[in-house]
């Protein structure tokens, strides 16, 4: 696994995303080729390893030798070598003694007779291959010679893998070094790729290379070809793109659901081992080894916690079920895009501690508003009515509408934890009828425009359609960061401006009138401007510039400011009244479908995921959870510092994707927290019949406003669809 220490954050945030992107695939997905094992179980074991206080295993660096572990260790000033027993309980030995001075190792392997083979910088950018025996002692050392281009005091050898031939094959940023067993340069493989991610060795004793390029649906693998001094033909892998040695063939990688063996040959990707079912959390895995077909191991760790999970073949009855005796519950998530580690993480904690349940997660990746009621009206209806449902709130009216989603008003009012009392009643609303509460999200984030305080303060509570059009009538140099083309500028307006044309009361929609028509030709008069590619320059720029973000947790206006060099404010969009409104974004809400079959065990998952689950992304739906963290936000934290002042210290720290950075982050003001709060009270929900509305709206306006229809035509069409639509969904 690489061990990119100077980017270490980029790849934990890169190998985050390549976990919730590479998972979204249901089990019985045609893309995912099934071995005949994949079924079978196996029986658990785990034990967590003796660490020395104050060590830091670096999990990048984890190696599997048989039922030996090596890695080193970050709070060793050397990033010392150490090698600790699975089976005993022992605590690490330092394997290879004191590294000298500044002596710093930068990566090492190991070839099948235990041989160890280090890349070590000395002072004054002094690199060496040095090899050592299986008893740590030194049989080789070889001084690198780098390129007379290349950058020596940024220089790094990232990772490093042996083949079965004695060669050692070495990563840095721009070339794949090849050595001999002894140190001996045979040759550089230079790379061109992006996004790398792992370099491993094959069952068969190859070296492959993974990485993964913008577009791709799945990570990449090639093979190193240390004689032509190339890499080789792309193979579509997936998996997170982690290479491990395969146990009969080829290499292992995994995503959160399953372990797959890669065949090199045919190029496919073959699910052996259902992690979930067996409790292995993903995203803590460090090392993976097969042992033929009896069985795995994995080495997780958390908190410099080290754990060995062994699972073992069940032969008898075929493979026992690690899940016997207990009932299934089904949960479905019909409009994920992909299965979030963290919600699996508690799927299979509570897995483990229920005595009577086992809950299966399937994400079916549905989209579109017909894909919901279409699965609202046969699934739900049907024997394969799954015993939960993940709702998106979007699309929460189709179920209520259908009758297919079970009250869950009686169960919750059985605690006062979990009393819908307990919850924002902003967060609870999309989800109730009357006293039936049918939902309870966990997290939610806010939605509206943001601009510079310096620039747009005259907005702020004073946002009405009228004067957000005249400040861009004022400023017509304006620019947003998806575009200001007429259409966008309409939605923006009608977002929560729609009721100024609409009585959804009544069912009557005003369209063909004079005030919607001076709205389009006000809008049309704009100046206009297109997609803003280099956004990251304008930043930088006197422009004035809004951009329409999630307000996801209560420093996101101070991550904000860092990227645009000045105090930033949060808007909302355009009201009836200019007070500030925005958009409350509801995430994670569960649902018991009516005709599930174990309600009761339903409910059980339900209320451990209600009184245990936190969106990381997040703000919470709970109030008191909301208010303390709110709270803790804005309460500075000090230390006092060798001359005896008291010093302020970062509450909290952010990583800048503009330019690949950590920046710490201190309390909030007093002022910062009021509008924070302000905002989180100042949603407002964009009903199922006015996001109708504006759909037809924005689809029927572009004939308008790149002159292929007249006004009043287009005004014709729009009045007459949405007068239909309203008489055909209102009462």
């Amino acid at each position: 696994m690489l061990q990119k220490y100077k980017y270490t954050l980029t790849y934990v945030c890169m190998m985050a995303c390549l976990l919730l992107c590479s998972c979204g695939k249901k089990a019985t997905d045609d893309s995912i080729e099934m071995s005949a094992t994949a079924s079978e179980t196996y029986t658990i074991s785990s034990r967590s390893l003796p660490v020395a206080a104050g060590s830091a295993p670096t999990t990048g660096s984890f190696r599997l030798q048989g039922d030996i572990l090596y890695f080193q260790d970050g709070a060793d000033a050397n990033h010392n070598l150490y090698k600790q027993s699975l089976k005993e309980d022992a605590m690490p030995t330092k394997e290879l003694g004191d590294l000298e001075g500044s002596e710093r190792l930068q990566s090492f392997t190991l070839d099948e007779a235990g041989n160890i083979f280090c890349f070590v910088r000395k002072e004054e950018e002094q690199y060496f291959f040095r090899k050592y025996n299986a008893e740590g002692e030194q049989l080789a050392e070889q001084e690198i010679t780098l390129p007379a281009e290349q950058n020596r005091e940024n220089f790094y050898f990232l990772d490093s893998v042996a083949d079965a031939k004695g060669n050692v094959y070495a990563l840095s940023e721009k070339n794949i070094w090849i050595f001999d067993s002894t140190g001996q340069e045979k040759g550089r493989v230079a790379i061109t790729l992006d996004n790398l991610l792992d370099i491993g060795v094959s069952k068969e004793g190859n070296p492959y290379i993974s990485y993964y390029k913008d577009g791709d649906a799945h990570q990449s693998m090639s093979l190193i070809d240390g004689e032509s001094g190339k890499v080789g033909d792309k193979l579509s892998i997936l998996g997170t793109g982690q290479l491990y040695t395969g146990r009969e063939k080829g290499l292992l990688s995994y995503d959160t659901h399953y372990l797959y063996e890669i065949d090199p040959v045919s190029g496919k990707s073959i699910a052996i081992l259902d992690l979930l079912r067996h409790y292995v959390s993903a995203d803590s895995i460090c090392a993976v080894a097969g042992d033929g077909k009896e069985g795995f191991t994995f080495l997780t760790c958390k908190d410099t916690a080290i754990e060995v999970i062994t699972l073992t073949h069940n032969t008898s009855n075929g493979g026992v079920a690690t899940e016997e005796g207990k009932t299934t519950i089904h949960l479905v998530a019909p409009l994920a895009s992909g299965e979030d580690p963290d919600l699996l993480k508690l799927v299979m904690e509570f897995n483990k501690q229920s005595e009577e349940y086992f809950v299966t997660f399937e994400a079916l990746g549905l989209s579109g508003p017909d894909e919901p009621g279409t699965y609202a009206n046969t699934h739900l209806v049907s024997d394969e009515c799954p015993d939960l449902l993940m709702i998106n709130y979007y699309y929460y009216q189709i179920y209520a509408e259908a009758g297919v989603l079970e009250d869950l008003s009686p169960y919750l009012n059985q605690s006062t934890l979990l009393s819908v009392d307990h919850y924002l009643e902003s967060a609870t609303a999309p989800f109730r009828t009357g006293d039936a509460v049918y939902g309870i999200p966990k997290g939610f984030s806010l939605w509206g425009l943001v601009g510079r305080n310096s620039q747009v303060e005259e907005l702020c509570d004073n946002m009405t359609i009228d004067s957000f059009l005249g400040f861009l009538e004022k400023n017509p140099t304006a620019k947003f960061e998806y575009g200001g083309q007429p259409p966008r500028i309409l939605e923006l307006c009608l977002k929560y401006g729609m009721e100024q044309y609409v009585d959804f009361e009544k069912g009557i929609c005003r369209f063909d009138e004079e005030e919607f028509r001076k709205l389009l030709e006000r809008i049309n008069d704009l100046e206009r401007s297109g997609g803003n590619d280099d956004w990251e320059s304008l930043k930088q720029s006197n422009n004035i510039l809004f951009a329409e973000i999630a307000l996801n947790d209560y420093f996101t206006l101070e991550k904000e400011a860092m990227s645009y060099g000045d105090d930033m404010i949060f808007l909302g969009y355009p009201s009836l009244d200019g007070k500030m409104v925005c958009e409350m974004f509801l995430d994670y809400n569960i649902g018991i479908p009516k005709n599930g079959k174990n309600k009761e065990g339903a409910w059980e998952f339900l209320k451990y995921y209600l009184l245990n689950y936190r969106i990381p992304t997040d703000m919470p739906t709970e109030k008191e959870k909301l208010n303390s963290e709110l709270e803790a936000a804005a309460t500075p934290k000090y230390k006092t510092d060798e001359n005896g002042e008291q010093v302020e210290m970062p509450v909290t720290q952010v990583y800048l994707f503009y330019n690949n950075s950590v920046a710490p982050v201190y309390a909030l003001s007093e002022e910062k927290a009021e509008h924070i709060k302000k905002a989180i009270h100042s949603t407002k929900l964009m009903t199922k019949e006015s996001r109708a509305l504006l759909e037809i709206i924005l689809e029927e306006c572009y004939g308008y406003f790149y002159g292929e229809k007249t006004l009043d035509a287009t005004l014709d069409i729009m009045q007459n669809r949405c007068q239909l639509y309203l008489d055909e969904n209102t009462n």
